[in-house]
Formats: structure tokens, C-alpha cells, sequence
């Protein structure tokens, strides 16, 4: 079997594009296969406001405003699924300003973004990255997810998988994973259906949907559940 040792940051800047996306790829399986816990939360926690005090200062300059028109969210200690509705570039900062709570990002396609300064902001936020093309990969990233939350970390994710840009359906069929994920370790689900008009970002935060009450047998009715709600707030 190829061992790949951890390359230092300049090698990395030097490599292909498509070699880095792979080598990282890589890694995640050396870390999924060693049984390594997710790392950085609680610092990411307590970089959590400056952050977001760092994001809404873009906002103001890039004369953009967040208008939440609706807020349901119950505060809980249980560890969080932020489960969002996807629209553009713009959604992963403008969610992030709007909640109160830290969260690592699943992210699907990670490579538009290596070398890159949204990518830096990224790993300080916290990120779990798959190539979704590939399907161990998926595997590794979903158990990733479940890691994090049953190490009290909370998640951002996209379950409709894409950005919608349909006309006439408000959420795109969601993928299970988010249901899974809920229902294996206790989370609770926050819907966040979000919307723009030029400039200005409007979100709808739903009520929580509690994880513990369901069961796998359940996962596609809790996905549609969640489909249904998403729905409705945007």
C-alpha cells in the first residue's frame, strides 16, 4: 500500500490543482482509518465572535444587509444541525453571521477553494470536506460529521446538495444524510431557509427538530419532515 506522508505548506502551494485535491483526499482516509477525533473545536468556538464580527464589517463594506424575518430556534445544549436551503456563493458567511452558535461546514467539492483566501477563512470557521464524486469519500465525510457532533461540535450543511435556481420548486429533494446524521447521534435540526434580492439576504429560522425521536427505520420520513419545513419558511 502507498503511504502518503503529510506534505508542508509549500509543497503544497507547488502542486497540480487535481494532485492537491487528491493528496488531501488521501489524508482524510489516514485520519478516518487511524480513528482520529475531530480537532479545533473548542478554539474555533472562542474564534466564533471575532469571526463573526470580522463578516458582518464585510457586509457593511460589500453594502449588504441580513434581515431575519423569522426566528424559532430553541436554545438547547444539544449538539446543532443548521440545515439550509442554498442559493449562492453568499450563503455559507451570511448563515454564519445570522446564527448563534459556532459550526464546522460540510463541504461537497472542496477544490475551487484550496490556495485560496475563502478557503483560509474557511478552515478557521472549521470545515469537512468530501469530493462527492466519489463515493468512500462521502462515507468518510458523513462519518466525519458524526464524529464532530458526538464531540459536541454543531454543523452547517446544505442537504439539497446543489444550488437551487429552479423557478417553481422553493427546496430541491434533499439527500438522507442530514436525517442520519440527526438520528445517530441525538442532534437536533435548525431549518434555515434563506433568500436574496440583489443586495439584500433574508432568512427564516425554523423550530428545531429533535433527532433522538426517530429511528433509521424513520430517515426518509424525517428527510421529507425536513423538506416539508424548509419548504414552508422559504
Amino acid at each position: 500500500m502507498k503511504q502518503h506522508y503529510k506534505k508542508n505548506i509549500f509543497q503544497r502551494f507547488s502542486m497540480p490543482l487535481e494532485e492537491l485535491g487528491i493528496y488531501y483526499r488521501e489524508q482524510r482516509k489516514l485520519h478516518f482509518e487511524h480513528k482520529e477525533p475531530v480537532h479545533g473545536i473548542v478554539w474555533r468556538k472562542r474564534l466564533h465572535p471575532a469571526l463573526k464580527g470580522l463578516l458582518r464589517i464585510l457586509h457593511k463594506l460589500n453594502k449588504q444587509t441580513i434581515l431575519i424575518l423569522k426566528d424559532q430556534y430553541i436554545p438547547t445544549n444539544r449538539p446543532l444541525i443548521y440545515a439550509c436551503t442554498h442559493i449562492g456563493h453568499d450563503d455559507i458567511e451570511v448563515i454564519s453571521t445570522a446564527v448563534r452558535k459556532h459550526s464546522f461546514l460540510f463541504w461537497g467539492d472542496p477544490r475551487e477553494n484550496y490556495r485560496r483566501l475563502p478557503g483560509f477563512f474557511l478552515y478557521l470557521k472549521g470545515v469537512i470536506c468530501c469530493d462527492t464524486a466519489v463515493k468512500s469519500d462521502r462515507k468518510i465525510g458523513k462519518e466525519t460529521c458524526i464524529k464532530l457532533l458526538r464531540q459536541g461540535g454543531n454543523l452547517q450543511i446544505f442537504p439539497e446538495g446543489a444550488w437551487n435556481i429552479t423557478e417553481n420548486l422553493p427546496v430541491l429533494p434533499l439527500f438522507p444524510g442530514t436525517a442520519e446524521m440527526a438520528i445517530r447521534t441525538g442532534a437536533e435540526i435548525v431549518p434555515i431557509a434563506i433568500d436574496q434580492y440583489e443586495n439584500n439576504f433574508l432568512l427564516c429560522i425554523g423550530k428545531n427538530i429533535d433527532g433522538s425521536r426517530w429511528d433509521l427505520s424513520r430517515k426518509q420520513e424525517l428527510t421529507d419532515l425536513l423538506r416539508d419545513q424548509l419548504a414552508t419558511l422559504k
